[in-house]
């Protein structure tokens, strides 16, 4: 486990202490989403996707996601197979500063503050808004984030970047058929279905 990922690990645990964990399968209320999402089965970029990949590095394999108890090691080049995944994201707030529909008819207001949940690529994300979680095309990476001129292009200004505080971790079972946890860093490949 790399620095940002122990630093991240150690957040997560707080926030854990401290809130309240929900998942993409609960129903929300709150007009504000859980201080760390937990997106089950998330696999989070375009054309990712869970079947048979190729270890890069050694890679430690523990009994759940942030446990403690190692199951077992992954060796450079071991073929394993990637079952699913869960991803701890930390939203990042918005504020909607110009007023738009979407493709898919949700309108977002002015002065509204929505959160970017999971990545899905090509600027899809999961989308915390007015209590639901809905995928939209929020392609903010390649705007002026703080929208010095509202527009259809720039239409909403982030308030608290948390883009990359994020922990991937795949359920992985190797060929004798031993099933463990890895956090994904860097340390596979075979995971793009485009690519």
């Amino acid at each position: 486990m790399n620095i940002r990922s122990a630093v991240f690990a150690g957040f997560i645990l707080a926030c854990f202490a401290i809130s309240p964990l929900s998942s993409s399968a609960d129903s929300y209320d709150s007009e504000k989403p859980p201080a760390i999402f937990v997106d089950e089965g998330a696999c989070p970029f375009e054309c990712c996707v869970y079947r048979d990949w190729l270890v890069t590095k050694t890679t430690t394999l523990f009994d759940k996601p942030h446990g403690k108890k190692i199951t077992g090691h992954l060796k450079d080049g071991m073929k394993v197979r990637a079952l699913t995944g869960i991803v701890y994201v930390v939203p990042t707030k918005m504020r909607v500063v110009f007023g738009r529909k979407s493709d898919r008819t949700e309108s977002y207001e002015v002065g509204e503050i929505i959160y970017l949940l999971t990545n899905l690529g090509e600027g899809w994300h999961k989308v915390w808004h007015r209590g639901e979680i809905i995928s939209d095309e929020l392609d903010i990476y390649e705007q002026d984030e703080n929208c010095a001129i509202p527009s259809e292009a720039c239409w909403a200004r982030v308030i608290e970047d948390h883009r990359n505080e994020e922990v991937w971790w795949v359920k992985i079972q190797i060929k004798t058929g031993e099933i463990g946890w890895a956090e994904v860093d860097k340390n596979f490949d075979n995971m793009d279905a485009c690519g």
